[in-house]
């Protein structure tokens, strides 16, 4: 970098800090590519007629110190780093792995002997040779171990950047880690809470729906024993209608509060089953839209999403007097996304929000607290006058070994293996 006339430094360093923020743009939408990000850094070697190795460890180094580098999902992240050493670093390879010995990313050409040393590092014993190592320490214990493949004369340039790629990986597996924690103890509370639920359902279903059931047919029997007194007849319809009414109740309310259908079907077959039979009870079109891949979603993930879908449609219903509702869900190997918009009245979100909170309403509340418990976020959009757009995403759980070997399988690497 002194090799830039100080006339140049601004210019330099601004297309620095461009190149870093579009490198980090593509990471968060997981568009990054070695191949990109090598291209870029080369561009403005070439401009300012630098050396393209000093300038692509800059660009490197830059990137992994972006604020929105801890922000990006912990997988995602990982990835992210590997990704960006394989290409920027003078290396030849770049690999992540586990204490366990599983290799948690690798891209650019990895040696046969990469996981040995990995293995050897994990064990207090140093990289050598081609091969170099740099621990990832978490908690006070060494929780990973990243390998480099750069000839001896890179070393030193390829220790500052493994230094800081190994933080910046230290911080995704903390976080990832919290984050597992938390949906353990909310899965914990969602099952207990959802048999719960389930045992109820069946005792509603069994006790005061037989009773409203039997009410009727004893009042239908009364209607036809022949009587005339005065209103007898008008009080019987009357009677009647009212308890049809608590009979429709109660079995909808049964369908609402029983989780083990929504937790056993598919995604796309219970948002279906619940449209048709919203938009049939209350007389509003109600069009859902599936696409991508909407499998290997957890109980607790299907519940949540049927549930902000219906708390959504009743919200268009009663606050917004929509007529015609659009629900949209898309998946693919990130998360789901289910976006539910409708042509109501709509309202003005900050404002709503403080009145719910005041009155103790916990629609729009509750709809966002439980995919929050589940590391989602949820969004709502609207305007007096509508429309009213609310739109959840969750993203995709499964445990530390799967996810890495699919993420692996998916980039035509070798799956993981244990030492």
């Amino acid at each position: 970098m002194a090799t830039v006339a100080a006339s140049e430094t601004t210019a330099l360093f601004a297309a620095l800090r461009s190149g870093a923020d579009a490198l980090c743009r593509l990471a968060e939408e997981g568009r990054l590519s070695e191949e990109g990000a090598r291209a870029l850094a080369d561009e403005v070697a070439s401009a300012f007629g630098l050396d393209g190795d000093v300038v692509r460890a800059e660009l490197c180094s830059r990137t992994l110190g972006d604020a929105r580098m801890p922000a990006l999902p912990p997988r995602l992240a990982v990835e992210t780093v590997v990704r960006l050493l394989a290409a920027l670093a003078p290396v030849r390879g770049a690999s992540l792995w586990a204490s366990g010995g599983d290799c948690l990313s690798a891209a650019g050409r990895t040696s046969a002997e990469a996981r040995s040393l990995a293995t050897a590092a994990l064990a207090g014993r140093a990289g050598h040779g081609d091969v170099m190592t740099a621990p990832v320490r978490s908690w006070g214990r060494t929780a990973a171990v990243l390998v480099l493949e750069a000839p001896p004369s890179a070393h030193p340039l390829c220790r500052d950047l493994a230094a800081e790629a190994a933080g910046s990986v230290a911080l995704a597996l903390e976080r990832e880690a919290l984050l597992d924690r938390n949906r353990q103890r909310e899965r914990s509370l969602v099952e207990a809470s959802e048999r719960r639920l389930a045992r109820l359902a069946f005792d509603i279903h069994d006790g005061p729906i037989q009773i409203v059931a039997a009410l009727g047919l004893e009042l239908r029997l009364l209607g036809d024993d022949g009587s005339d007194a005065p209103g007898r007849d008008r009080a019987l319809r009357g009677l009647h209608e009212r308890l049809a009414a608590l009979e429709a109740e109660l079995r909808e309310l049964t369908q609402t509060l029983e989780p083990t259908s929504i937790a056993r079907r598919p995604l796309d077959a219970s948002l279906a089953g619940q449209a048709e039979a919203f938009g049939r009870q209350h007389g509003i079109t109600v069009a859902v839209e599936t696409a991508g891949d909407l499998e290997g979603l957890t109980p607790s993930q299907r519940i949540a999403l049927v549930r902000v879908v219906h708390e959504a449609l009743t919200n268009a219903r009663d606050h917004g007097g929509a007529t015609d509702v659009r629900v949209a869900v898309r998946g693919d190997r990130r998360g789901v996304t289910a976006r539910v918009t409708d042509n109501g009245g709509g309202f003005d979100v900050a404002t709503a929000l403080a009145a719910a909170a005041r009155k103790g309403r916990l629609g729009l509340v509750g709809m966002s607290e439980r995919v929050r418990l589940l590391g989602g976020r949820l969004e709502v959009e609207s305007r007096p006058g509508g429309p009213t757009t609310i739109e959840a995403y969750l993203e995709r759980w499964s445990p530390p070994a799967a996810a890495a070997a699919s993420t692996a399988a998916s980039a035509g690497r070798p799956v993981p293996v244990t030492a």
